[in-house]
């Protein structure tokens, strides 16, 4: 049990659904940051998306191979990522929406959860140990995020906020 054994079919498949969940999410996250017009904000969003792609290039390294072949179109996890990406691409300016910044947030822990649920599929203890090591990453990832509500949030004490309508036509933001 020297080095950890390559991961299995199984387990590559649900790790290439994580790496382009990652990959996708880091889009996302750049896209909102040129959206947005407070430079704090935005550049903590940057830093966000800097660090989700220095954890997909490592668990990248990790899978040994090629993930291409693995990656799902589409599942449920990839889904909800591409629906906040289509959301936000609608919405705009982020940094002024508490509704967004809070999806942002939910979309953070379903990956978290998701990266839980490799690992408790993971038999052999030297690749469990370092996936562990890559979801105390994730967690620091969203302990950032977690830092960029509470910036935005002292924003909020200060004027009004948007929130994403429908569909109805001219209206995409409205004030609260």
């Amino acid at each position: 049990m020297d080095a950890p054994q390559t991961p299995k079919p199984n387990h590559r498949m649900i790790l290439a659904e994580i790496v382009e969940g990652l990959r996708e999410y880091q889009q996302i996250l750049v896209d909102s940051a040129g959206k947005v017009s407070n430079t704090d904000i935005a550049m903590r969003l940057y830093h966000v998306a800097g660090e989700h792609g220095k954890l997909e290039t490592q668990l990248r390294q990790f899978a040994q191979g090629e993930l291409a072949d693995d990656t799902p179109l589409a599942t449920p996890f990839l889904n909800q990522i591409r629906a906040l990406g289509q959301r936000l691409r609608e919405f705009g300016d982020l940094s002024r929406s508490r509704y967004v910044m809070c999806e942002i947030i939910q979309t953070e822990e379903r990956m978290i959860r998701r990266f839980r649920a490799l690992i408790d599929q993971v038999t052999d203890t030297a690749w469990r140990k370092r996936l562990t090591t890559y979801l105390f990453r994730m967690l620091e990832v969203r302990e950032s995020i977690s830092r960029l509500r509470n910036v935005q949030t002292n924003e909020y004490k200060r004027g009004p906020t948007q929130r994403p309508s429908g569909n109805t036509a001219g209206s995409t933001n409205r004030l609260n």
